[in-house]
Parts: C-alpha cells; sequence; structure tokens
C-alpha cells in the first residue's frame, strides 16, 4: 500500500494543499474564538467548557478530511488556552477533538452495503442523515478522552465526566450540525470542491471498507460501555448524582475505556482510506 493512502499520509500530504490549509485555519479560529466567547460560562469550572462550537469538529473533518483533523487539535489546545482550562486535562481533551474529528471523517466514508460510489457533499436529507450518524459516535470519542484523564487524575469518575460531557456534545453537533451541514455544502464545498479532489486522490468506489467502518463505530460506542461496565462491576460510579472534584472512582473505570480508545486510535491511523491516488493533482 502506498503511504499515500495511508491515514498518516493524508494528514501529512493536506500541509501541501493551500486552499485545505486555509479552511482549515478557519474552522480552527471559529472553535478558538467561541471558546473565548464563552470562557466564563464553563459547564465545571476550571475542568469542563460549555462548548457549542464543537460542532465544528465533525463538520470540518466531513468537509475538509484531514484538514479538519488538524484543526480539531489546533482548536482543542487553542481553546484551553484563551479560556484559561489550560491544564492536566489539556491533552487528553485535545487527543479527544483529534480522534473524534477521525472518527467523523472515516464513518463518512466508509461503504455502506451495496453502496458503489462513494458519499458526496450535497445538500439533501440522505446525505445530513450521514453526517449526523458520523458526528454522534464522535462525540463519543471526544468525550471519552478527557473523561479518561479525569478519572485518572483523580479529579471526577468516568461515567460522570463522560457522559455529561458526550450529552453536551451531542446536542450541538445534531441540533446545530444539521443546518450547517446543508449550509456549508450548499454555499461552501459547492465552490471549493471536496477535500479529496484537492489531494488527488480519486473518487473510487469504497472510501473506507465496511469493515473497517464497523471497527470504527464499534470503538466508539465500546469505550463508553467498558466504563460503565467496569464500575458495574467494581463498585464505581454507575450513574445519576453529581460529583465532586477528587471523587474518582477506581483506576480499572478509566484503564478499561482507555484500552478501547487506544485500539480505535490504531485502527482510525494505520489503516488505508481506501482510496486510490489519480495522476494529476490541484
Amino acid at each position: 500500500m502506498s503511504f499515500r493512502r495511508t491515514t498518516p499520509g493524508q494528514l501529512l500530504l493536506f500541509w501541501f494543499r493551500p486552499t485545505l490549509v486555509l479552511w482549515a485555519l478557519v474552522s480552527a479560529g471559529l472553535m478558538i474564538g467561541i471558546r473565548w466567547a464563552l470562557r466564563g460560562w464553563p459547564l465545571i469550572p476550571n475542568y469542563l467548557p460549555f462548548d457549542p462550537g464543537f460542532v465544528i469538529v465533525p463538520l470540518a473533518a466531513v468537509f475538509w478530511g484531514p484538514g479538519g483533523v488538524w484543526a480539531a487539535l489546533a482548536g482543542s489546545l487553542g481553546g484551553d488556552a484563551v479560556s484559561g482550562l489550560w491544564g492536566v486535562l489539556t491533552p487528553w481533551r485535545a487527543a479527544g477533538g483529534f480522534f473524534a474529528a477521525l472518527t467523523a471523517q472515516q464513518l463518512w466514508q466508509a461503504r455502506l452495503v451495496q453502496e458503489d460510489g462513494g458519499p458526496l457533499h450535497l445538500p439533501r436529507w440522505g446525505q445530513t442523515l450521514r453526517f449526523v450518524l458520523a458526528a454522534a459516535p464522535a462525540c463519543l470519542v471526544a468525550a471519552g478522552w478527557p473523561a479518561v484523564g479525569a478519572d485518572l487524575h483523580q479529579r471526577y469518575p468516568f461515567v460522570y465526566y463522560a457522559g455529561v460531557l458526550g450529552g453536551h456534545y451531542l446536542i450541538f453537533a445534531t441540533a446545530l450540525g444539521v443546518s450547517l451541514y446543508r449550509i456549508v455544502a450548499r454555499e461552501v464545498v459547492a465552490q471549493t470542491g471536496e477535500w479529496r479532489e484537492h489531494l488527488a486522490l480519486d473518487d473510487g468506489r469504497s472510501r473506507v471498507t465496511f469493515l473497517r467502518g464497523a471497527l470504527v463505530l464499534a470503538g466508539a460506542l465500546g469505550a463508553p460501555l467498558a466504563g460503565w461496565l467496569t464500575a458495574r462491576a467494581v463498585g464505581g460510579f454507575s450513574g445519576g448524582a453529581p460529583q465532586m472534584l477528587g471523587s474518582g472512582g477506581p483506576r480499572a473505570v478509566p484503564i478499561a475505556a482507555l484500552a478501547v480508545l487506544a485500539l480505535q486510535a490504531a485502527v482510525l491511523l494505520l489503516g488505508g482510506g481506501g482510496t486510490r491516488i489519480s495522476s494529476s493533482s490541484r
């Protein structure tokens, strides 16, 4: 397999495409700006931001591909810096944004049963539903990584933190994402072209195999499930009541969730993109 067909290859090739770099900067700038504007309204002071701008993560990943992945990483780090939340959970939150964007990108590209061509960015309800189905698991991934960090550092239990943050992300990714997807598909991508064109990737028949897409989805759903089941098994927190700072649970809970997230990250990074490189480059 050519390196340019792999996920790392596409993440590297992105830096040589000015149009994608520009949209990545715009996306990251919007995420940072929203975090700055809402810096005084955290969900949990010093640890959990109020962040409706998270909807940009799956949108940017779907529309700008690897550019959206880098934008999610930069937006998370920059958002923590400008909102006063830079601290022990910052790298965990950044990892969550990075892998959430990869999750949304690859689930969007995943081949469905009897699907000959790849998905197009069209303002139609079928593609809008596909976006929601790619964004929702990404929300769980984005919440899972910082929830692991919060529990390992004895800040908050994994199940509590992941539940609050995951629900928060899901609300905005679906409520705002539906309209924003259709607007960007109609007004922006129709003019600029899809990210695969800018990376000179042939439209092909299958961008991500069904099996690989299923593994990515299983990892996104499996991490919170593993944490919850482990919490039930070892007598840790299993849901419901508000938690106080410093009330982390048994170490087995975040370790179980982290194991699933790490396996999903390996699938996201080590697999091929399922596309062919065309002979010309934009």
